[in-house]
């Protein structure tokens, strides 16, 4: 009869699950934090200075995260693999390889959530502002 070996706990799956629910928890409450403060203060260019920091805040902390689950999967390995043989060239298999890869996949990671996030936020404000859409001409409305 065999014994189980491995730990007991809660799979990839739940775990996953457990953090995709704890960065939705943090998103909406920022989000919560953002509204309060806007009602609160108004626009001005110290909160607009808030806000960008904050979303640059939270750029990162999802690409941290996303990253750190990206590394169990294919396109993380395939990630990790493009950017080996360059770094490999220049310093050998050395510890300061793997940091410089790690650290590079995570810039790669951090800057594709920096342009989702700027895409976003350039179609949310041409939502809220529908006259950004619309072409005038000098005869008026084209």
């Amino acid at each position: 009869m065999s014994k189980r070996t491995d730990p007991p706990g809660l799979g990839s799956l739940a775990g996953a699950a457990l953090t995709a629910l704890s960065t939705l928890v943090v998103t909406g409450f920022a989000a919560v934090v953002g509204i309060v403060i806007a009602r609160e203060f108004g626009r001005s260019d110290e909160t607009d200075g808030f806000f960008a920091a904050y979303g640059v805040f939270i750029v990162l902390a999802l690409a941290g995260v996303s990253f750190d689950g990206l590394q169990e999967t294919a396109a993380g390995a395939a990630l990790l693999s493009a950017l080996l043989p360059p770094i490999q060239a220049l310093f050998g298999l050395t510890s300061t390889t793997f940091l410089l890869l790690d650290t590079l996949a995570l810039v790669v990671v951090a800057l594709a959530f920096g342009v989702a996030f700027g895409l976003i936020v350039g179609i949310s404000h041409a939502v809220a502002d529908p006259e950004r859409l619309v072409v005038r001409t000098p005869s008026g409305w084209a």
